[in-house]
């Protein structure tokens, strides 16, 4: 976790990691950082590695946020990040789209379709001769 040195005395890095700790039961490596910042704000990032593919969350603390909100919101989303068995996260997944267009072919499951994903899929269509398909949380892309 991260956080402007301006909050050091409040220990925000320290109270943001320590409530993803205690709601995240898995190994994991940490880091707390105090940086100089323009703002006094804070974030935390997380990643779960495997031999393909790696999905992350990272949880910005708001201005009127207690700092282990962020920390809990954290460990909430990329636990339901690692239990969906998508191979991509739902905020990765429509930055990935022009890839497997550009290569003319490919899929991955994702954990949620958000709306970029549609929107994304329509525009690479206007530009490329491909055909997206979205579904159960599929993204599929075929040479037309």
């Amino acid at each position: 976790s991260y956080a402007s040195s301006h909050l050091q005395e409040k220990k925000a890095a320290e109270r943001m990691f320590n409530a993803f700790k205690d709601n995240f039961d898995m190994k994991y490596t940490h880091e707390i950082k105090y940086v100089e910042a323009a703002s006094d704000s804070c974030f935390i990032h997380a990643t779960a590695s495997y031999d393909n593919t790696r999905l992350g969350h990272t949880a910005l603390c708001n201005d009127d946020e207690d700092p282990s909100t962020a920390g809990l919101r954290c460990a909430k989303t990329l636990k339901e990040e690692i239990s969906s068995n998508a191979v991509v996260d739902r905020f990765a997944a429509d930055q990935l789209m022009i890839y497997i267009a550009l290569a003319g072919k490919g899929s991955f499951t994702t954990s949620e379709i958000r709306k970029h994903v549609p929107t994304n899929a329509s525009v690479i269509e206007q530009f490329l001769p491909v055909k997206f398909t979205i579904e159960n949380n599929r993204i599929s892309c075929q040479k037309l």
